[in-house]
């Protein structure tokens, strides 16, 4: 039974991510961004994902921006980059390592880092990555093998939110995705977002990343 869940739980994940990457180039991607407090909502993911690190010995940190940020974001969305980000990097990460997210403001911009000390990814392929379909991995490792899918939803929601996604890496030397957004709030209607309807939503979103 549990064998079938998890397998349930992958296909969903699946056929998700390909629904969604079939809307953004459709251009019909829903976008329903609310202020939000940007280093709360990271730190509650990064909860979320810790048991999941520990189970691979892993030591997974968090270090909050220095300055509060409230920044206008789909919260949804935000969630599901930084799964697909921390799914990765707990994934090519070998036990023993690290995983790290940060966040920080420079100017009009704020930036989310996730860095690790995984397999790393050859610079000739860092352009390859957000390819649908294109992976790195099979060059410094031949396990763990996904739909190469992942990432390229990852860019798209990034770019929804008109920010940027780029990455730093060497293969054995780790890997760093860093995200920048702009800086600020804008007025909106939308309803606030509970403590309990964010925990609610941050935990099924990870039982369906993990």
């Amino acid at each position: 039974m549990k064998i079938i869940k998890h397998n349930c739980y992958r296909l969903l994940r699946l056929t998700h991510n390909l629904l969604d990457l079939t809307r953004s180039e459709a251009g019909y991607q829903s976008f329903k961004p609310l202020n939000c407090d940007l280093d709360r909502l990271l730190e509650e993911i990064v909860l979320s994902v810790k048991p999941y690190a520990e189970e691979k010995q892993l030591k997974l940190y968090f270090k909050p921006s220095h300055q509060r940020n409230i920044v206008n974001i789909d919260i949804e969305k935000m969630e599901r980059i930084m799964l697909n980000l921390l799914s990765n990097a707990i994934k090519f990460t070998n036990p023993g390592g690290f995983v790290c997210v940060s966040s920080y403001r420079s100017a009009d911009r704020v930036y989310i880092s996730v860095r690790d000390s995984g397999i790393g990814i050859p610079p000739e392929k860092h352009n390859e990555i957000f390819d649908r379909f294109k992976q790195a991995s099979h060059t410094c490792c031949s396990e763990n093998k996904g739909s190469g899918i992942g990432l390229s939803l990852v860019k798209s929601f990034v770019e929804l939110h008109n920010g940027n996604i780029n990455v730093k890496s060497e293969c054995g030397k780790g890997s760093e995705f860093i995200i920048d957004l702009p800086a600020g709030t804008v007025i909106t209607e939308a309803a606030n977002y509970t403590a309990s309807d964010l925990d609610k939503q941050i935990s099924e979103a990870v039982k369906l990343e993990f």
